[in-house]
């Protein structure tokens, strides 16, 4: 088979086990368009297959995070394969917590072609079955006590919970009041043009007030930065 129908195909052969498993898949082309959805997470979203399929990934997503893909789609290209906590929405506007494990495609040279997401509904986490374990530190008692931390920082509202990020926190005192804002909008999923129009800046601004916090804060980019600041919770 050609590189050509690798890149065209690749994607038709996950039908023949898919359906086995008890989650959801979606899988996006180069452009970040949706190739294809499991009839699982069709059901889920309460979406219509010809309503999903060439969309782009961000349809899955609520619009507040959707330009958080750009960064996570770089970050997963690079080897970053760690599974994301993360909320989907439906079609009706609300959200379903999920944990996303996502896997790049690569063609026969190593390019990049697309991603494949296994998708596990974590509201669904407190009905699991208990396997062998005792209730109490067991791993579905754990399970569940992630759940309900879902749950209460507002996953399953219609948008996600505001940033909880700890902007308080004794690393990040030396940033100035225009780099908090700056960092809080970054945070909020905002990218550069977005904060510059919201403040009334230059992009060129923007860029140079990252560039003053990820020296301040230790970082070398938006990505790390942001995986910083969520570190500072923990």
């Amino acid at each position: 088979m050609s590189e050509k129908s690798d890149e065209k195909a690749w994607y038709r052969d996950i039908d023949s086990f898919i359906d086995l498993v008890n989650c959801g898949v979606a899988a996006r082309d180069r452009d970040m368009r949706i190739v294809y959805v499991n009839d699982r997470l069709l059901r889920w979203l309460g979406y219509e297959r010809s309503e999903i399929l060439g969309r782009e990934s961000g349809a899955l997503f609520p619009a507040n995070i959707r330009d958080l893909l750009l960064i996570e789609k770089d970050e997963i290209e690079a080897g970053d394969l760690r599974a994301r906590l993360t909320v989907c929405q439906r079609k009706d506007g609300t959200g379903l917590p999920v944990l996303v494990l996502p896997q790049p495609v690569r063609d026969a040279t190593g390019d990049v072609i697309g991603g494949v997401s296994v998708i596990v509904d974590l509201s669904a986490i407190q009905m699991a079955k208990q396997a062998g374990y005792a209730a109490e530190g067991s791993v579905r008692s754990s399970l569940e006590r992630i759940a309900l931390e879902i749950q209460s920082i507002g996953l399953v509202a219609d948008q996600p919970a505001a940033n909880r990020a700890p902007l308080e926190h004794p690393e990040l005192e030396g940033l100035s009041p225009r780099e908090m804002e700056i960092l809080t909008q970054l945070l909020s999923a905002h990218r550069v043009p977005q904060i510059a129009e919201s403040l009334h800046i230059s992009p060129h601004t923007v860029r140079n007030h990252l560039k003053s916090i990820f020296e301040k804060v230790g970082v070398s980019s938006q990505a790390e930065l942001i995986r910083k600041v969520r570190s500072l919770a923990e």
